[in-house]
């Protein structure tokens, strides 16, 4: 049975000892290749193939979709709740199944960022409904790890978030919008797992890329500096700097140029040459969508810029790095 799709008196007329099976799961970005609603999906196609074999052993909810994916956060197309929300809100769906005289409730899970609030919500359905005849039970959406590894070309390196595995399954349900010139191989970081410590980070802290705009600055060049080392550069480049790990770091930042030589006084100054007509269109389109948000992230208010196109420099485009011994 599905319940989107019946009406009240027949949901009624159900035997209240009916499996209530409530898939919850995400909306969070899956990499550079797969829909937000990857998690959705998979959840809602493992819930009606489900109901496809025991059509009247099951009553099927619709798929809760908002889900718990903080550490998704600053990517965008992310749709997420804070614990506390997405903890109450799966309590209350219950709630109102358990109201209406429902007995054996199945919570289905298809996001790995739910698992917590899942085991939380097994313990509070405990504690609210002990006096009634309820049962409360949860389960990954999908086959156990050792059934998956006999089927992975990855073995169990392909399991991971909009790993091999996900993205078979929506090449199955949907593979039209599996980006197959986006694939790119990328794994974790170094030293984020310590063995019998728990942790939590950011995705953006995890990825052995880096970020939700790493990446997309074309042509990118990526060069990691220790304490100590000094990186030479031409500032005509696209250039940012971070740490990944978070932690502070003093940086002594310098710049030489020509005598006499015009330069700007700050980097916003490049805001009205960018804008100018003509100027972006004659770009690739990757580079051009990049200077675009970045122009969208800067102030309105810029100093006026000293570039100018006769006065600009004439070096070499070049990179070097001096390690320190």
């Amino acid at each position: 049975m599905i319940l989107a799709e019946m009406t009240s008196p027949e949901i009624d007329a159900l035997p209240r000892d009916i499996v209530v099976l409530m898939p919850v799961a995400s909306c969070e970005q899956h990499s550079l290749h797969l829909p937000v609603f990857t998690d959705s999906m998979i959840g809602g196609e493992v819930a009606r193939r489900v109901h496809e074999k025991v059509p009247d052993d099951v009553l099927v909810l619709p798929v809760q979709w908002l889900g718990y994916s903080q550490h998704h956060a600053r990517y965008p197309g992310t749709v997420t709740a804070i614990s506390e929300t997405h903890l109450l809100l799966m309590m209350d769906i219950v709630a109102s199944m358990v109201g209406h005289g429902f007995k054996k409730i199945l919570i289905q899970n298809s996001h790995g960022g739910n698992g917590s609030n899942v085991s939380v919500l097994l313990q509070r359905l405990m504690e609210r409904f002990q006096n009634e005849e309820a049962e409360f039970y949860s389960r990954w959406a999908w086959a156990s790890g050792e059934k998956l590894n006999e089927i992975r070309e990855l073995g169990g390196g392909g399991s991971g978030h909009a790993g091999e595995t996900e993205t078979s399954m929506i090449m199955a349900i949907r593979p039209d919008l599996v980006r197959t010139n986006r694939l790119d191989a990328d794994g974790e970081r170094d030293g984020m797992r310590v063995s019998g410590v728990a942790s939590y980070h950011r995705f953006d802290q995890r990825t052995a890329q880096d970020g939700p705009e790493a990446g997309e600055m074309p042509g990118a060049m990526k060069v990691e500096l220790e304490p100590g080392d000094i990186v030479f550069y031409n500032a005509n480049l696209w250039h940012r700097g971070f740490n990944p790990e978070g932690e502070q770091r003093w940086t002594m930042h310098c710049a030489f140029w020509k005598r006499d030589y015009m330069v700007m006084g700050h980097e916003w100054g490049q805001r009205a040459a960018l804008e100018s007509a003509g100027h972006l269109e004659r770009m690739p389109e990757k580079t051009a969508q990049y200077i675009r948000r970045y122009l969208d992230k800067s102030p309105e208010k810029n100093p006026p810029s000293l570039l100018e196109p006769k006065r600009r420099s004439s070096l070499p485009q070049f990179l070097r790095v001096i390690r320190q011994p």
